[in-house]
């Protein structure tokens, strides 16, 4: 049977009847009633004495010092609002903006891809000489040559953009959607499973297959309620009727916008900024896109196993070669470049987003060494309470304990004003960054972002109980207490000298944050596409 714990009155209950029964007992010996009571009190010792050992004894009591702790805390803070509040505000911007940074780092550069494989994936760009350009999009007629002689690539696909007009079979008015018309083996080739029906067949890319599309989950959820039946639904395209045979998900159009914003031109819908891709058709030639004068799509590939982009480019190089001697009238100055995809994709933004969040790490350091100059300007102006506290009995570590909570309850607040402007800052984020910036849909303020929080948090109120401690550390009481004011000559020549390094460490970061504000400022232009990356040209 489970005991309950005893409260103080029921011990106090005990303890009385402990010596009324010790006194019964004496006066059944024959001892008068005041003789028992006082002989029964003196064989049980002091009842204060015990009720404290019972107090300390308690599990609860560690709760009711943190509490005690708590509340003196922010009785401090309280009387000290203004440097509270100052240090508040910087903490949450530090820690705001390494939140906000850690979640758009997190999305785009160390979630995985969504494909099977992406080390295995290649851009096949065309090149010209005349104009110099090396990332042009392909004939049709040159990619069915590259397809048909590449060893090195075990699998070529193709894609081109385009927004149309769709509506549902249910009704209602026309919208605009960004499109996708590609090569049977595209969807395939990156590995996208469907969520629902099936991907592309191969007849069906051919001029005269079907008409079928497949659509994005937003589109699915957003305008077919995933309806798990949608497969025998039907979707009007341009005011034309296309039967629905699978439905993809998101991530289906991972890096499209990045690679149309990394070419020379047909950049189709890249230069609306970020749009999600509803809808994939069947890529089919006309009379019109089958001219090797005419460049209308881009082609990607998969290495054969044990291939690397260089020798996939020799090859490819060779090919191009042929081509153009083969069609001097279109294909003459053109060559082929060979690039990873994923430095198609992450190349432009990665060290520009590894250099953001090295700025915004340097800020919190910033804010925390501001914080910290304020909590000792404080310390010492609060050296005469805690000499007088010290004096009163408590120990080092009690006086520890309290500036760790005061600490705790800074940082506390800082991370929550922290989360919201990420929160805020990552909507901003979301809505005016530069289709070079993968995956914005992703960035959140997530669980992990959370937990990032949390930590720099924790070292915050870590440096926020440390630099008061110093103080304790340096504290003579008696002559604290003597001195006017609670100022001593020991004591403030050391506050100043911690003063000074901190004032150092100031200037440094700041002379750091300036020197490195014209190459995040050179970064944000090439991740805006202001001057886009060029690559050495192979024919």
């Amino acid at each position: 049977m489970a005991h309950l714990p005893r409260s103080d009155e029921d011990f106090s209950d005990e303890i009385e009847a402990h010596l009324a029964l010790e006194t019964d007992r004496l006066v059944a010996d024959g001892m008068s009633p005041d003789e028992a009571r006082a002989a029964a009190r003196r064989a049980f010792g002091s009842p204060r004495r015990s009720r404290v050992h019972f107090y300390e004894s308690r599990r609860t009591m560690w709760f009711d010092h943190a509490g005690r702790e708590v509340r003196g805390a922010l009785r401090t803070l309280l009387h000290h609002r203004g440097v509270s509040v100052l240090a508040v505000v910087m903490l949450a911007l530090g820690i705001g903006a390494n939140v906000a940074m850690f979640s758009v780092l997190r999305a785009v550069l160390l979630q995985p891809s969504p494909f099977v494989d992406p080390d295995g994936l290649a851009m096949i760009w065309q090149t010209d000489r005349a104009t110099g350009t090396t990332r042009e999009p392909a004939s049709i007629p040159d990619y069915a040559d590259v397809s048909a002689r590449a060893t090195t690539l075990a699998t070529v696909a193709a894609f081109t953009g385009s927004d149309v007009n769709v509506m549902p079979d249910s009704g209602g008015d026309p919208f605009r959607v960004a499109t996708l018309s590609v090569s049977g083996s595209f969807l395939p080739m990156l590995g996208v499973e469907p969520l629902v029906g099936r991907t592309f067949r191969a007849d069906e890319d051919r001029p005269g297959g079907r008409r079928v599309v497949i659509i994005g989950e937003r589109l699915w959820a957003d305008r077919f309620g995933r309806d798990a039946a949608v497969t025998r639904r039907t979707l009007r395209i341009d005011d034309v009727p296309y039967e629905i045979v699978g439905v993809v998900p998101r991530t289906a159009d991972y890096g499209v916008l990045q690679i149309l914003s990394a070419a020379a031109y047909g950049r189709a819908f890249a230069d609306r900024g970020h749009v999600s891709v509803d809808a994939w058709l069947p890529l089919r030639a006309d009379a019109g896109t089958a001219s090797r004068d005419n460049h209308p799509i881009f082609v990607i590939g998969r290495l054969t196993r044990g291939i690397t982009v260089a020798a996939a480019g020799d090859e490819l190089t060779r090919i191009a070669a042929d081509l153009e001697r083969t069609y001097p009238s279109s294909n003459d100055g053109r060559g082929i470049f060979v690039e990873p995809l994923n430095d198609v994709v992450l190349g432009p933004v990665r060290p520009a987003l590894y250099a953001l969040m090295g700025a915004v790490a340097l800020v919190l350091l910033v804010a925390c060494v501001n914080a910290a100059s304020l909590l000792l300007v404080q310390a010492g102006a609060r050296a005469r309470e805690v000499a007088v506290r010290a004096a009163l009995g408590a120990g080092r570590w009690r006086l520890l304990g309290q500036f760790l909570a005061e600490g705790v309850i800074l940082s506390t607040v800082a991370v929550v004003l922290g989360v919201g402007l990420a929160w805020w800052a990552l909507r901003a984020l979301v809505s005016f960054a530069p289709a070079s910036l993968p995956r914005t849909s992703a960035i959140a303020v997530d669980v992990p972002a959370l937990l990032a929080a949390v930590a720099a948090g924790a070292v915050v109120a870590l440096g926020a109980a440390l630099v008061p401690a110093f103080q304790v550390r340096q504290l003579d009481v008696q002559t604290t207490l003597k001195a006017e004011g609670g100022r001593t000559a020991s004591g403030g020549r050391a506050r100043r000298r911690v003063l000074g390094i901190l004032a150092v460490a100031q200037v440094a970061l700041a002379m750091v944050m300036v020197t490195g504000a014209g190459l995040l400022m050179r970064s944000f232009l090439e991740l805006s596409g202001v001057a886009p990356a060029s690559a050495p040209m192979a024919c």
